[in-house]
């Protein structure tokens, strides 16, 4: 569930927004982790952000979740 939230709000952020000085094309690469019981907010922050960092790697405008745990077990590309 919070995949698809994060793919629908990246959805929404990719329609063209129209500025005085032409349109504006918006891209979200988002990093998804769920918190682990006895996770420290820091270790949980930084899976997160590992996820932000190889959704950038594989070419921007997606979401990427990395599951629990100390490590990236499971990583969701764009559905």
């Amino acid at each position: 569930m919070l995949f698809r939230s994060a793919e629908k709000l990246r959805q929404m952020a990719s329609h063209p927004v129209s500025t005085p000085g032409g349109s504006v094309h918006i891209s979200l690469s988002v990093g998804v982790a769920l918190a682990s019981p006895g996770e420290s907010l820091d270790a949980l922050i930084a899976r997160a952000d590992a996820a932000m960092y190889r959704a950038k790697k594989q070419g921007r405008d997606q979401v990427v979740a990395i599951g629990g745990g100390s490590g990236p077990a499971e990583a969701e590309g764009p559905s």
